[in-house]
């Protein structure tokens, strides 16, 4: 491997190729990590990319949309025979212990305008029917997500569409789900992560559990498809605590859950606990 692109990567990846091809002076480009004579190198991060609209549509005509979508792929389902996955916003402003921050603390959105151009461009070019939203918290602004429903029901365009990366279940309302599944949702992951009041105070997830369940009950009274993530393993976490995270999913009206075991990956507040101090970490978070 020759250079590490961190990041946002589309102004890095032009730089770094302008100061190969060109022989430039490597420390100039922000966001890269390489090697010189055997010592690593990082330049200083790159600001983050604030005007979306200004970033091309992906070229799609290099894509084998079909071949994609023979392998498996991150919703788990297909509606039809092949799929895009697009991503409307950047950013996430929640805390989770055990999150990225590839992108941030701050929410950064395309307009609903130029999301819409790409759906369209992908509908009437390359018959794309379904549409995977893949966004860190696609539901953060409820208004927006109307706006983009009413705007493919608008341009008459015949899809689905689901959400593999999840949306926030407290964070939902029943008009914003009605207009989903108007404009053809079929499938939505919500990501629980635990039953536990304790352990969402923990986790700095917060999540509203009451209003979590009431909406997952919306969702599958629309005929919505619901999947819920769940998580074990955290900090401090109980077998009892465990249990009732198990009990919470197979009594709600979640259609599909998948259970995964915390990973405490670098950089994220809950590397604190693999380092050692643990004793630090809970007292933070009591």
């Amino acid at each position: 491997m020759d250079y590490v692109v961190r990041g946002e990567g589309e102004l890095t990846i032009v730089e770094l190729l302008d100061a190969i091809n060109n022989n430039k002076k490597l420390p100039l480009v922000k966001g890269i990590t390489y090697r010189e004579n055997e010592k690593v190198i990082a330049t200083p991060q790159r600001e983050f990319i604030q005007d979306l609209d200004a970033i091309p549509f992906p070229a799609w005509d290099l894509i084998d949309l079909k071949g994609y979508s023979k392998i498996p792929n991150w919703n788990g389902i297909l509606f039809g025979k092949y799929y895009a996955p697009i991503m409307t916003s950047r950013g996430c402003v929640f805390n989770c212990i055990y999150c990225h921050n590839l992108f941030g603390k701050k929410i950064r959105t395309r307009s609903v305008e130029n999301v819409l151009s790409e759906m369209k461009m992908l509908y009437k070019d390359y018959d794309i029917r379904e549409f995977h939203i893949i966004d860190d918290f696609f539901n953060f602004d409820l208004k927006r997500v109307i706006n983009i429903c009413k705007g493919i029901i608008k341009n008459k365009m015949k899809i689905k569409i689901s959400f593999p990366n999840g949306l926030r279940a407290d964070r939902m309302d029943k008009e914003t789900l009605i207009w989903l599944r108007k404009a053809g949702t079929y499938k939505i992951n919500y990501a629980i992560e635990t039953a536990s009041p304790r352990i969402q105070k923990l986790i700095k997830k917060n999540l509203n559990l009451e209003k979590a369940t009431h909406y997952i009950n919306e969702t599958s009274k629309l005929g919505i498809i619901t999947f819920g993530f769940f998580t074990f393993g955290f900090p401090t976490e109980t077998v009892d605590e465990m249990e009732k995270t198990i009990s919470f999913a197979v009594h709600s009206k979640l259609d599909t859950a998948k259970y995964f075991k915390v990973i405490a990956f670098k950089n994220t507040q809950l590397e604190n606990y693999t380092s050692g101090s643990l004793t630090e970490f809970v007292g933070e978070n009591s």
